[in-house]
């Protein structure tokens, strides 16, 4: 037999990877069942893959080899080729908002406890954020803010 040749009968193996990004964003499960998101199966089998997002999460779309396949979970993949199949999450839209009355207090927060780490001389310090709005009235959303800047202060030990 000459490089490349495959034995007649025998089937090719095609292997589907997956992922999840953010990491925070969830995780997933596939039928048939994948070891450390690798998933090998017969050439034209079929995988499906289901996305169970953590708490403040959603899927907003699966990626095939980086094209958008939309939202509908689970979603089954023919492995006509090797793929990398990606589910994307986002925080929902209570866990990204924030309402304030009209002296400007914060009250209510999708995120109650937003967490952020800061490298402090030698040991990392976990310093909670807690927003507070000046001069405004109403609703935010941060899903279409290209940015978003936080000016605080520490009250540390």
């Amino acid at each position: 037999m000459s490089f490349g040749e495959q034995r007649r009968g025998a089937a090719a193996t095609r292997v589907l990877s997956i992922a999840v990004t953010p990491d925070a964003s969830g995780s997933f499960t596939s039928d048939p069942a994948n070891t450390d998101g690798i998933v090998s199966v017969a050439q034209n089998a079929t995988v499906t893959a289901t996305f169970t997002a953590t708490s403040g999460w959603e899927l907003v779309r699966w990626e095939l080899d980086g094209v958008s396949q939309g939202s509908t979970n689970p979603i089954t993949v023919t492995m006509g080729a090797n793929h990398l199949l990606v589910a994307v999450g986002q925080l929902t839209a209570a866990a990204r908002s924030f309402a304030v009355d009209s002296a400007g207090n914060v009250v209510s927060l999708g995120t109650t406890s937003p967490t952020i780490t800061v490298r402090a001389g030698a040991a990392d310090t976990a310093i909670t954020i807690t927003p507070t709005v000046t001069n405004a009235v109403g609703t935010g959303d941060f899903r279409n803010t290209p940015s978003l800047t936080i000016t605080g202060q520490y009250a540390g030990s």
